[in-house]
């Protein structure tokens, strides 16, 4: 029932909540690499403030003490040493992920009490800006069609040649999201169905997912499906989940196709299943080679045959491409099948 909705929104009792900007473009299993997080505070259903900064701003100072097992393929892969919030979102589980990066947000410095987190994508912002039309911040128009693409120039390259300092070069994304949200809350009456409409659609496509600290309000989002929850089900299912691993915003340049199969073997079933990737992009600041640790989450109890198409680095670093191995676990009350695999400009690939 929406009656939770008053609570969610902070009445009778305020709420402050974890800010995610989840890059879709950058693809993590919890819904995207985390460069950009806040820090919502809700009363009586409005805002009362929001602060976003650069992810690197806790996880930074984090480096010189935090020492947290690291994941394995990150470990392998990226050669990472120790944990930080902008790798956490490892679990394709939100609320797992979302517990785990309101625990090193704390670890990291982070002082509020969370009552729960949000995660949101830059797709998103290309609805809401639809609805609204262009924004103008420091002297860049962002419109619905551009907001993704110049958002990460102004990050990444823009803020070079501004001349603006490093621990400031998110500063956009906050003033782009304070203006938002003063126009949402200036909607006229008869536009509110489309931001409800958006926040909908968003919700259902899990371009905006949400977990909460209080077991009424979690038990409401996973009745609404908006907790991002990574469900089981009886029967035969398969998820397949990338983790971008240093290929910087390749994934939205990347076409995926997935195949399955199905077949009697006996008393049992044989099943075969492969993602193939294109990469469309070129090497840019913003794309590269397309590096990804792929993993296959398949009914529990089901058992690894043989595999192909993985490897144990990209090009760079094996020009022989020598081939990798699968790695099998269990997660989520499913069997999972691990890989990674890497794509060159131009070039289309399988994992299988």
């Amino acid at each position: 029932t929406l009656a939770m909705l008053p609570q969610v929104l902070g009445y009778p009792e305020p709420k402050t909540y974890l800010f995610l900007m989840l890059n879709n473009t950058e693809l993590r299993p919890g819904g995207g690499f985390v460069g950009t997080y806040g820090i919502v505070k809700v009363v009586d259903g409005e805002i009362e403030s929001f602060f976003t900064d650069d992810i690197y701003a806790l996880d930074g100072p984090a480096e010189a003490y935090l020492k947290e097992p690291v994941p394995a393929p990150l470990a392998k892969y990226l050669r990472s040493k120790s944990l930080f919030m902008r790798d956490v979102n490892w679990s394709p589980d939100f609320v797992v992920s979302a517990l785990e990066l309101e625990r090193f947000y704390h670890l990291e410095g982070g002082k509020e009490k969370i009552d729960g987190v949000i995660g949101v994508t830059p797709t998103v912002i290309e609805k809401i800006l639809a609805l609204t039309g262009p924004i103008t911040i420091d002297g860049v128009t962002f419109t619905s069609d551009n907001v993704t693409d110049e958002l990460e120039y102004q990050v990444e390259v823009a803020f070079w040649e501004d001349g603006t300092p490093l621990a400031r070069r998110k500063d956009v994304v906050g003033k782009l999201g304070q203006e938002l949200i003063h126009r949402i809350f200036s909607t006229s009456l008869a536009d509110l169905p489309k931001i409800a409409a958006i926040a909908q659609a968003s919700l259902v496509e899990k371009q905006m997912m949400a977990s909460f600290a209080d077991p009424s309000l979690i038990a409401f989002a996973d009745a609404q499906k908006w907790s991002g929850r990574f469900r089981a089900a009886p029967g035969d299912r398969l998820t397949v989940v990338d983790a971008n691993l240093a290929a910087l915003k390749t994934d939205s340049v990347m076409d995926k196709s997935i195949a399955y199969a199905l077949r009697p073997d006996g008393d049992s079933w044989i099943a075969r299943a492969a993602i193939t990737y294109k990469n469309n992009g070129r090497f840019t600041w913003k794309t590269t080679r397309y590096r990804t640790y792929t993993r296959f989450y398949a009914p529990i109890g089901s058992r690894f045959i043989k595999g192909e198409g993985m490897m144990i680095d990209d090009k760079l670093n094996d020009p022989k491409r020598r081939p990798g191995t699968i790695d099998v676990t269990e997660e989520l009350g499913h069997a999972v099948f691990g890989g990674f695999i890497s794509v060159e400009p131009g070039e289309t690939r399988t994992l299988a």
